[in-house]
C-alpha cells in the first residue's frame, strides 16, 4: 500500500486594514447584539474553513482589476464582503477587505 503524502494546508493570513474593518463592523454589531455578532463570527469563519480547504471554492473578485489569474477572489455572507488572494508559493490565504454590502464597491 502506498503512503499517502500529506498535502500542505493553507492558512489564513489578515492585513490591517481587514482586521480593523471586522473587527470594528463586530463592534458596532455587538453593541445592538451579542448574538447578532457572534452568528456573523460563526458565518465568515465557516466560510474561511472552506478557503483553507480549497483557495478557489469562491470566485475570483469581480471588482479586482487585471485579475486575470484568479488569485483574488471574494464571497458574501451575512452581508458582509470578504476579498482575498490567494498565494500559492506560501500556501497562504491573505484577507485584504472585510465591507458591509451596502457600502459603495470600489475597485482596487
Amino acid at each position: 500500500m502506498a503512503k499517502r503524502q500529506k498535502e500542505k494546508s493553507y492558512s489564513i493570513e489578515w492585513s490591517a486594514t481587514a482586521r480593523n474593518a471586522f473587527f470594528n463592523s463586530i463592534d458596532y454589531i455587538s453593541d445592538f447584539s451579542l448574538q447578532g455578532a457572534a452568528s456573523v463570527v460563526k458565518s465568515i469563519d465557516k466560510c474561511l474553513q472552506k478557503t483553507i480547504a480549497n483557495p478557489y471554492y469562491y470566485p475570483p473578485d469581480k471588482w479586482k482589476l487585471d485579475n486575470l489569474k484568479g488569485y483574488y477572489r471574494a464571497f458574501e455572507v451575512k452581508r458582509f464582503r470578504i476579498a482575498y488572494k490567494v498565494i500559492t508559493s506560501k500556501y497562504k490565504i491573505r484577507i485584504l477587505n472585510v465591507r458591509h454590502t451596502k457600502q459603495e464597491p470600489r475597485k482596487y
